[in-house]
């Protein structure tokens, strides 16, 4: 008894050229359990049937990985050197007693500051921002720029945040907090300590956390793109959270991504190998909607 009622009508549903195909092929009949095990190769080996799906599968997996390393050897390069340039000029120096506890490879992800080394930290993080488009290696330029009376100068977001009561012991009771923004120039940054109010030893431990915000634009000068050097807006967050024991952990985090009018200067392959993505995909969905009826 020859069982897989379905496989019979599809081959009786054939027609000439098909079933010429199977018994070129193979006369023998076959189970469903036995249809269902072949692979697509030998589905078309044996009944003539194109694998749609497995050929748009294939295709969908070349184009992806295509797209991503056309992209990766184009904008990734100057993006990681980049990064790891804030990451290394703004790093505390050695002589400052910094410990680094964690690394990733050979870039350290968080150091951790005594309250000595905060202040001298944040002074020199200001002195960079304030002269990277001078000191910097490549084309920077300012994007936030405050201007009173004839004067226009660059300035940073300097967030601070304390505990409303303030502590002198760590305690968990103490969670309420407030937030002061300010808008920090090379004129106005004389003074810092006084501004966060750190004259005062106790003042010290109401900080919960310290935050420097800046943004710079930069051109890949080692790669065109469409005859055009390509743009990116950096956004960089200097973060200094309090610890316990009179530490201060302290991160880099920098970000970068293409200007809002560079965004369509990519190469023009990519965009094919997109617009060949998206219609695959919605090809192989089509297919298997189709196979559930």
């Amino acid at each position: 008894v020859v069982r897989g009622d379905g496989i019979h009508r599809r081959v009786e549903g054939m027609d000439a050229d098909d079933r010429g195909v199977r018994r070129c092929c193979s006369n023998e009949q076959m189970t469903a359990r036995e249809f269902f095990e072949l692979s697509a190769w030998k589905k078309f080996r044996r009944f003539g049937r194109i694998p749609w799906k497995l050929i748009l599968a294939l295709i969908i997996i070349v184009c992806s990985t295509t797209v991503v390393l056309i992209s990766a050897s184009i904008y990734n390069p100057y993006r990681r050197d980049v990064e790891e340039g804030f990451q290394r000029n703004l790093s505390p120096p050695s002589i400052y007693g910094v410990y680094t506890p964690e690394t990733i490879g050979y870039l350290e992800r968080h150091h951790l500051l005594t309250s000595s080394a905060f202040l001298k930290t944040l002074e020199k993080n200001l002195d960079y921002y304030f002269s990277v488009v001078d000191s910097s290696i490549g084309k920077l330029r300012y994007t936030k720029l405050q201007t009173i009376g004839n004067i226009t100068e660059p300035y940073l977001i300097l967030s601070v945040e304390r505990y409303t009561e303030g502590m002198r012991v760590f305690s968990g009771r103490d969670r309420q907090t407030f937030k002061t923004e300010y808008r920090v120039t090379q004129s106005s940054r004389h003074g810092l300590g006084s501004l966060l109010a750190l004259n005062r030893t106790d003042s010290f431990y109401t900080l919960k956390r310290v935050q420097v915000t800046f943004e710079v634009q930069g051109y890949d000068i080692s790669t065109f793109v469409g005859k055009v050097r390509q743009c990116y807006d950096w956004k960089v967050h200097l973060i200094y959270g309090t610890l316990c024991r009179n530490q201060i952990k302290y991160s880099v985090e920098a970000y970068g991504r293409a200007c809002g009018n560079d965004e369509e200067s990519r190469p023009k392959v990519i965009d094919v190998l997109l617009i060949t993505l998206i219609c695959a995909c919605v090809l192989s969905q089509i297919l298997h909607l189709r196979s559930l009826w």
